[in-house]
């Protein structure tokens, strides 16, 4: 069974963090731990730059480090799933939906945009990057690809066969899907 999988947050009245997953509603607490660490090993590597600030935010809890995750964690998920509703935040497939979470330091937080609506880590190579935009983005071929960059055919497959392995999808379309939920060719 995975541990990130079909579990919806959301923000309590009374200041917790509520949790609905296969066991029933909770309150997400410190002994939670198989989430805690599964969540922070996501930030981590999907969310590099939010990781970072909710690792300076919480620097002073590094000597606990099952609290320090805890901490991290639990900011993230205030910062990032804060509404109960029907599309669970973690889907079955593990993906993360974001939601917009009313702030009332908006605008002021040092971390404002940072660690909420963080900023995804494709882990696409530049050269894969380019590539799968062309494809996603201006919907051109593999053949039409190749032709603008003066690649082989070969090339531009290999390319686009290595970023689907990266994140972890099996078809182009799947690909697709992934590439807009998790806003990898937003523009800046």
């Amino acid at each position: 069974m995975k541990i990130l999988a079909n579990i919806e947050f959301y923000n309590a009245p009374a200041g917790k963090v509520e949790l609905r997953d296969c066991d029933g509603v909770r309150t997400y607490k410190e002994e939670d731990v198989e989430i805690t660490n599964a969540m922070f090993s996501r930030v981590e590597s999907d969310y590099p730059e939010a990781f970072k600030a909710l690792c300076e935010k919480y620097k002073a809890s590094r000597h606990n480090i099952p609290y320090f995750k805890y901490k991290v964690v639990l900011c993230f998920i205030r910062c990032n799933f804060g509404r109960y509703d029907n599309q669970d935040d973690i889907d079955s497939a593990g993906n993360f939906h974001f939601e917009y979470v009313a702030c009332p330091q908006e605008g002021e937080c040092p971390w404002y945009n940072i660690i909420c609506n963080p900023k995804f880590n494709t882990k696409l190579s530049i050269r894969e990057n380019e590539i799968m935009r062309l494809m996603v983005v201006n919907g051109l071929r593999v053949g039409e690809v190749a032709e603008r960059l003066f690649l082989s055919i070969d090339t531009i497959r290999t390319h686009k066969r290595n970023a689907m392995q990266r994140v972890g999808v099996h078809s182009f379309s799947e690909f697709v899907d992934y590439a807009h939920r998790n806003k990898i060719f937003k523009e800046d």
